[in-house]
């Protein structure tokens, strides 16, 4: 396994909720495949709108 993605499904949104790639394959860019087969996901389940971002869970204490 190179790579992988966790994508959150709701009707009209998609989360990407991790991404994660060995360094070992770096120079292949695994990262740009995972992100451009997610992307196609999307369009073919009719998904308007593809969220990565930072999530805060609110009740428990992270580290800055």
């Amino acid at each position: 396994m190179v790579g992988y993605l966790k994508v959150v499904w709701d009707k009209h949104t998609a989360a990407i909720m991790q991404i994660l790639s060995k360094i070992s394959f770096r120079d292949f860019r695994p990262n740009n495949a995972l992100l451009a087969e997610v992307v196609k996901r999307c369009c073919l389940r009719d998904i308007n709108y593809l969220l990565y971002e930072k999530f805060d869970y609110g009740n428990k204490l992270g580290i800055p």
